[in-house]
């Protein structure tokens, strides 16, 4: 059976996800957490402290039925966009080609990001991706529905291309990869959609990095590509032992970062938060030298918070640190110490129950004295405000910044 292009493209984007999620269930096995070795271990690692003991046999069963499964959902998606053309956005930009001058494409989960730096791309255009929701900040922008400019025989053609896709994540990737491919008709569409309805001389504008999506658009046709930088890349601490192969140490520089698999060859700017981040940026993710502009951080001021106690403010992040936040928030003293802690927007309140009655958690950031935590962006936006840091990224890390905090007077 021979690939096509667009076939290739996705296996390629595939790579990607597979170094990360065989990073994070290393990760997982050194901090001890005993989660399976699955594909997007993060919500796994969510399913399993809902499920408990049921977790494993429904996990199994989830395998066993992995093909229909990609079948079911991919066929919903289809009907739901052939719906949607029939029924709410209908079918006259069909064959219309748009040529405008930067086009910003919303895959972005954290679709505010790419909204903050709206200011770089005044005259943008939005490109809501299959099946997307209108947010309520682009209701009153230009944008461009991409299910508006495929016709019925594309979305079915693009269905066939998932059980072709299903056939070949099986003979060149392990078989639980068939989870990449739930929902991958929205990708092979959007692929369709700025191959022939978006013309060469538009500029794209994405805030994805090292997904499938950034693949897709480092192999568009588009002349001009842009990322717009949404995360860190810069790991302070060195990374341990039994996950160091998938780490680059940045010369010049006491900081690591991802080697990416697929690197980026097409991407001719990036929009990064610092010199130092696009420094970082370029080693982990390109192949080529995009021209960096510098949009530095969001965090511009805090909220004031007035507290007779040292104030500590812990990142949270309960899918991925949850033992080193509750050895955190058990051992430091209370008498001396106030401790704040963030959750992680993709976390609920409810996940870190370890902090309850010990910890007051907020969701908005205020001024602290140290603020502690895994390398997150948020870490680094604290830093450059003037804020102490401490950082860490297993429990042995952690006992040393406990250590560092109780030797403060």
């Amino acid at each position: 059976m021979k690939k096509n292009s667009k076939i290739e493209i996705y296996l390629h984007s595939l790579r990607n996800n597979e170094f990360l999620d065989n990073y994070l269930n290393l990760l997982f096995s050194v901090n001890n957490l005993n989660y399976c070795f699955t594909v997007t271990p993060l919500k796994f690692v969510q399913l399993k402290k809902r499920l408990g003991f049921l977790f494993k046999p429904i996990y199994a069963v989830l395998i066993l039925l992995l093909p229909l499964l990609v079948i079911i959902s991919n066929g919903v998606r289809a009907m739901r966009i052939i719906f949607r053309k029939l029924f709410i956005i209908g079918d006259n930009n069909v064959g219309k080609v748009y040529d405008m001058r930067h086009l910003i494409c919303l895959t972005q989960l954290t679709i505010i990001k790419t909204n903050e730096r709206i200011k770089f791309f005044p005259d943008a255009f939005f490109l809501i991706p299959p099946l997307g929701r209108i947010d309520a900040n682009i209701k009153n922008a230009n944008y461009i529905m991409a299910e508006s400019l495929i016709d019925y025989k594309g979305v079915v053609r693009n269905f066939m291309n998932v059980l072709l896709l299903s056939y070949y994540v099986c003979l060149e990737f392990k078989y639980r990869n068939l989870f990449y491919l739930l929902n991958a008709l929205d990708w092979l569409i959007l692929h369709d959609v700025l191959r022939d309805s978006i013309s060469k001389n538009t500029e794209l504008v994405f805030s994805n990095q090292k997904d499938r999506w950034a693949v897709l658009y480092d192999n568009c046709i588009q002349r001009k590509k842009t990322l717009v930088q949404h995360g860190t890349n810069i790991f302070r601490i060195k990374p341990h032992n039994s996950v160091k192969q998938f780490f680059l140490n940045v010369e010049d520089s006491e900081s690591w970062v991802f080697d990416m698999p697929y690197k980026y060859k097409g991407i001719n700017k990036a929009v990064s938060f610092s010199k130092r981040e696009s420094e970082h940026l370029i080693v982990s993710e390109f192949d080529c030298v995009p021209e960096i502009v510098y949009m530095g951080f969001n965090l511009i001021s805090l909220t004031k918070y007035k507290s007779d106690l040292i104030v500590v403010l812990i990142v949270g992040n309960s899918n991925a640190y949850s033992i080193e936040e509750a050895y955190l928030i058990e051992n430091l003293d209370q008498n001396r110490f106030e401790i704040l802690l963030k959750p992680h927007p993709s976390t609920t309140h409810e996940s870190y129950s370890y902090a309850i009655g010990k910890a007051k958690i907020i969701d908005f950031l205020p001024e602290v004295d140290f603020i502690v935590g895994y390398s997150s962006t948020l870490m680094y936006e604290y830093e450059e405000l003037g804020v102490k840091t401490l950082f860490y990224r297993d429990l042995d890390t952690t006992k040393a910044v406990l250590d560092k905090l109780n030797k403060i007077q």
